[in-house]
């Protein structure tokens, strides 16, 4: 599993810094918005219904096609009203709802501690297209403003802390935390 692990890292970071490096940035914004994309198609199999969950992939899609668009706008500047205010959108409707969503949610989840609760959630499932679409604009803003070893630091960041977690748990988990 470990061995399997590490390779399957090794290669995927070889393909991040291979579209980070390159001299446009149109290929890092299209891998991360197909990190992005792949994300939110497993975490709406998740959370969707048994009945709706074929509409994982279609809205999945949606997402993608929805974050090219504002891609187009974040590498050509805004060319017209229509890009800058959808721009304004993310900037100044989406980013804050959803930060707000998620410490109010999981604060409350976190409160109410149900880890029985029912897969399928219709709130879950819509709130995965808005954490999709922020993820992807703001690690498009960290790229675009902050450059390459800015975004390469904070994966890394998260890289490690999750390496830590699975080896310490590995190492000292005796229990699971949750069922």
């Amino acid at each position: 599993m470990l061995k399997q692990r590490v390779i399957t890292a090794i290669v995927l970071v070889a393909v991040l810094l291979s579209a980070l490096m390159a001299p446009s940035p149109w290929p890092a914004l299209v891998l991360l918005l197909a990190m992005v994309a792949a994300s939110t198609w497993e975490w709406l199999r998740l959370t969707l219904p048994g009945h709706l969950s074929a509409a994982a992939v279609p809205l999945s899609g949606l997402l993608a096609i929805v974050l090219a668009l504002t891609a187009y706008g974040l590498v050509h500047g805004p060319a017209s009203v229509v890009a800058l205010r959808w721009l304004d959108v993310f900037d100044y409707v989406l980013v804050p709802l959803a930060g707000l969503l998620w410490l109010v949610v999981a604060s409350v989840a976190v409160i109410r501690a149900r880890v029985d609760a029912q897969a399928g959630c219709l709130g879950l499932s819509g709130f995965s297209l808005l954490a999709g679409a922020v993820l992807w604009y703001g690690l498009a803003q960290i790229f675009l403003n902050y450059g390459v070893w800015f975004l390469i630091s904070l994966m890394a960041l998260v890289w490690v802390a999750d390496s830590a977690a699975y080896f310490v748990g590995r190492a000292m988990g005796r229990r699971k935390l949750a069922p």
